[in-house]
């Protein structure tokens, strides 16, 4: 008892351990209450967090939206490196169009040095792997002569193929090639 007011005294122990114990049950209420983390939005071209969150649980779609950001400075600075990092990563994760757009930055050595090898060796596994503009870029490459023997039969074959599963620019190529105003190219 406290002589001077007549009430019992609780030791200075005591009543730090009461106000921690209420501090960590504030704390606690107030975790509760701000619920799950919050899931990024959907991957659209110039939502360079979204995209970067996807791309980083392996969504390679996401890789490739990001990749041709940052080739084009959508939304992030232009940075050739980093997009040929990223489509780089989406092609590994499957990714045809990623493999695509990579083979161009090795055609025109943007962000990777130029590798003609390496260009054609990923436009022909997208291709015999279903990729309509693969077949329509290997088509043109074949048609022209570049990086390539020119042999226009297997060009204007490849550029068919790419028509037949639907990638407008190999219709469009073909469509100039067989009316005798087109030499190939994009």
């Amino acid at each position: 008892m406290d002589p001077n007011h007549g009430e019992q005294t609780v030791p200075m122990v005591m009543r730090w351990r009461g106000r921690r114990i209420l501090l960590l049950l504030a704390i606690g209420i107030a975790a509760c209450r701000k619920g799950p983390p919050v899931k990024p939005g959907p991957c659209v071209k110039g939502d360079q967090p979204a995209c970067q969150a996807h791309c980083d649980e392996g969504d390679f779609q996401a890789c490739e939206i990001l990749g041709a950001m940052y080739a084009f400075g959508q939304g992030v600075a232009q940075d050739q490196v980093m997009s040929a990092n990223l489509l780089g990563r989406a092609c590994r994760g499957g990714n045809k169009s990623g493999c695509v757009a990579l083979a161009v930055s090795y055609w025109e050595g943007t962000g990777v040095e130029r590798n003609d090898q390496r260009a054609r060796e990923l436009i022909e596994s997208s291709c015999a792997h279903g990729a309509a503009d693969a077949c329509g870029e290997f088509g043109n490459l074949y048609y022209i002569g570049l990086g390539l023997p020119k042999n226009q039969e297997r060009g204007q074959y490849l550029l068919t193929l790419g028509c037949e599963a639907g990638d407008a620019p190999s219709c469009q190529d073909l469509a100039l090639i067989l009316h005798g105003q087109g030499s190939g190219g994009r």
